[in-house]
Order: C-alpha cells, then structure tokens, then sequence
C-alpha cells in the first residue's frame, strides 16, 4: 500500500510540474499581489505592519511573504514555492481521499480533475492567501479525519491549525463553522474540546496580534471592510454568474452527498462534502470592491469531489462509503452529474489557454521595461510612485509606505474616513510639485487621487503607455520629471 502511495505521489509530482513550470515568470498576474508582496519586503525589513503602513489582511500571508523575501528576493523565487505548495496540497488531497474512501482510483480521479480547475489554473502563480488556506486546510483534514475520539495532542493541533486559517485569511471561517457542525453531530465531548481548545488558541493570538501591531491590527483588518462599496450591479451579476456556472451542479452534488453521509452516520465524508457547501457563503463576498472569484480557490479540490465520487459510482457501480438507494435520488444525483460534465468540459478546453495567457512573452516584455525606467530614473534611495508590484520588482519605496493604492482609495472616497490619509496625499502633492519624486508609473488607482493626477499635468511629461494580456483592464502611464 505505502509503494502504491509513494508512487502515485511521484505521478502527481511530475504532472504538477510538467504542466504548470511555464508560469512560473514575472508576469504582473494580479494588483493585489503586488500590494502584498510588496508589503511583505516592507515586513522582512523591519516594518511593522498595521502600525507603520495600512494592510487590509490578517498576518500569516505577509509572515511568509517575509521569510521567503528573507531566503530569496525574488518574485520567481515565491511562484517556485507556490509550485511547491500547490504540489503538496494536490499530494494531500489524493490522501485524503484514499484514507476516507479507500480506494485509489477515486483518489486519482480527483487529483486529476484538480489540475483543470480553473480558478486554480489562473491563480495557483499568485501570492495570495487563498493559496495557503488550501494547503493548511488539507493539512488540517488529514489530521482529523477519520473522526474519532481524538487525544489532547491532536486537538491542539486541529486547534492550531483551524486558528491558523483564521488568521492568514477571514473567508476561512466558514471552514471552522462546517467542522463545529460535523463534531457537534458526530460526538458532544468533542466538540467541546475542540471549540474551547480553538477558541483559546484564537484569543491568546489575538491578544498577541494586537499586542505587537495595535489597535490599528483590527481597524484594518476588519472595521475598513464596512467601507468597501458593492460592485456596480451588472458586475454583480457577472461575477454570480460565472462562479454559479463554474460551480452550481458540483456544490450541489456535494450538498446532496454531505446529506446522504450524515443520515449514514458517515461523518468524516460529510465533512469534506460539507465544507464546500459551507465555504460558498463567500459569494457575498465577490459583491464587493476588491474580491473576485479567486476567494474560491481553497476549497475548489473538495468543490468537485461529488462529481468525482458520483463519476466513480456510475462508471463501477459500487459507492465506496455513502450508499444511494433511493431510485429518484439517482436519478437526481445522475442529473447533476450530466449536467456539471458540461463545466469539466471548458474546464479541459480552456486549460492550455490559461496557462499560455499567464506565462505569456508580451506581458514579460511589458513588466521589464517598466521595472527598467524605475531603475533608469530613480536613484537608490529616490522613492517613486507606483504600483507596489512594480516598487517591489525594481526595490524602490513608495512615499509614506503607500503599499495598498487600492485601500487609500476606500478611505477618500468615503468623507468618514479620509482624514485617515489626508495628511499622507498633502505631502505626496508636495513631492511632486517640488519634483522630488522623479518618476512615476500612474495606473487607474493612482489617477484617481488629485494629489497625484492634478500636478502631473503640470510638472511632468508623459514617456510612454503600457497595457497587458492578462491584466487587459490594467494601463500604466509613465511620467518622468520637466
């Protein structure tokens, strides 16, 4: 059995590898990575977050940010470890599968169709926490499952773990609540354990976080989400409808299949159908400025794992663990089944697109030609305005620490809270008219603050215009000093 294992994990391995190395580049894949990437270089130099500059995330991301940017100061250097995360996490999950269903050809029908997913196909290069949250999270399933009655020493780590989501992205929550609700029906004395041993463990890194960081800690972590505005209504209704589409028939497999395990008493299985289920309450999310359906990439392994299981049952006619004997529910289950085929499809189709659009030449050209007028303009210690990605790529700062365009955005356009940056813009205005900044890279973010955009046009001169291919909404214009 452990041949067999090892050398399905040698299989998944070389396909991980051999399938995704191309996107490994400097392609400008995301404005948010570059805020957090940006912001971890700030940390592994000794800037504190929260308190020395606004990061609208809890810490875990920019901790690893930090200590890879400590190894190697290189963006190619963290998609090489996001490779590897991504590998590890495709690893953990053919376990898990194995170790709840006992059957391997399930298992590796799963993590194939993991491969073909497509927000993981386009998001897996990036340095964002959902990336993290996967790997934590089939970490934290393959010590808990199968339920049992658990020792100390495994409560503390499911405890450890659980917190550990927590605190590298919120949207992780729902997770915590789908095992609450699992333990709660499986077994009342270990529910409790876990609950009190996680909610100690979630205060007392509370307690250390606002210790270390502030107050400021919690205000921009969580009281600055209530002034993020909703997306205009049609992007809404966009954005809904290609994640429903993506994921409609899968999430209701699961629903299905999570509700067949629990009237079996087959809690372990319910759980990994559930927490998918759990998880698409951040759909209210992607409402909101900021947040796309990226938010989906930890749990999108387990979104598809009731086709996978229904797929096998048709093709073997055996179910492995949760038995169908109800004929409509069949027929139902068969249904969803024919129907989530048709997103399996374009997922296969539109895979080789994916991955030759992020690794594509033109964007790489793009990105070093801008890194380079940082670097032909700016002197060593000159700061400079421009998206943080581009700052991080050239080893530039950005005035007053200005990690987060976006977030500053939230604060003046919203009359309760500009006073938070006002002084920050005044003294970026002074910059400029006093031409102490001598170059900037002005995206739609940047142009947006008068403080910026209103003394460009007196003081400087544009050079060039840049677009991308897989950014096509982002535009940089370049202005160098009079």
């Amino acid at each position: 059995m452990k041949k067999h294992l090892f050398a399905y994990c040698l299989l998944i391995a070389a396909v991980t590898v051999l399938l995704l190395k191309k996107q490994i580049t400097m392609n400008y894949l995301d404005y948010g990575e570059g805020s957090y990437i940006y912001a971890s270089w700030l940390f592994s130099k000794g800037i504190l977050l929260y308190k020395d500059f606004i990061v609208p995330q809890p810490p875990v991301l920019f901790i690893i940010g930090a200590l890879l940017l400590k190894m190697q100061n290189s963006i190619v250097f963290v998609r090489i470890f996001n490779l590897f995360i991504y590998l590890v996490s495709n690893v953990l999950f053919y376990l898990l599968l194995v170790k709840i269903f006992k059957n391997r050809l399930l298992a590796l029908i799963g993590s194939a169709l993991y491969f073909i997913m497509p927000v993981s196909v386009s998001w897996w290069p990036i340095f964002i926490a959902e990336t993290y949250i996967r790997v934590i999270l089939l970490a934290l399933l393959n010590i808990m499952l199968p339920l049992h009655r658990y020792s100390w020493k495994r409560i503390v780590s499911a405890g450890l773990l659980s917190i550990l989501l927590i605190f590298t992205k919120y949207t992780a929550a729902p997770i915590v609540i789908a095992i609450l609700t699992v333990l709660l029906l499986y077994d009342r004395k270990t529910f409790v354990r876990y609950l009190i041993v996680s909610g100690l463990i979630f205060g007392a890194a509370l307690f250390a976080l606002i210790s270390l960081f502030g107050p400021n800690f919690l205000l921009d972590t969580v009281f600055i989400r209530r002034n993020i505005e909703m997306k205009p209504a049609v992007s809404i209704i966009y954005s809904y409808t290609i994640t429903i589409g993506y994921y409609l028939f899968f999430v209701l497999l699961d629903f299905l299949l999570a509700i067949l395990a629990i009237r079996s008493k087959k809690y372990s299985s319910a759980l990994l159908f559930l927490c998918p289920v759990f998880y698409m309450v951040n759909l209210v999310a992607t409402a909101f400025n900021g947040t796309y359906n990226y938010v989906f990439y930890p749990v999108e392994p387990l979104i598809i794992l009731g086709y996978v299981y229904i797929l096998y049952y048709l093709v073997s006619g055996k179910a492995p663990v949760v038995k169908i004997r109800n004929n409509f529910l069949k027929g139902v289950l068969f249904v969803f089944l024919f129907l989530g085929s048709f997103s399996i499809i374009f997922f296969i189709q539109t895979f080789q697109i994916e991955v030759s659009v992020s690794a594509n030449n033109a964007d790489q050209k793009t990105v070093t030609a801008l890194s380079s007028y940082l670097q032909k303009y700016a002197a060593k210690d000159q700061k400079v305005i421009a998206p943080p990605y581009f700052a991080f790529l050239s080893r530039k700062t950005i005035p007053d620490k200005l990690t987060d365009p976006f977030i500053w955005l939230v604060f003046a356009s919203n009359n309760k809270t500009v006073h938070y940056i006002r002084d920050s813009l005044n003294d970026i205005r002074e910059q400029l008219v006093a031409d102490k900044i001598p170059i900037l890279l002005v995206d739609w973010r940047l142009a947006s603050f008068n403080a910026v955009s209103v003394p460009i046009e007196k003081y400087y001169r544009k050079v060039a215009s840049y677009s991308f291919v897989i950014n096509n909404t982002e535009n940089i214009d370049v202005y160098v000093a009079k």
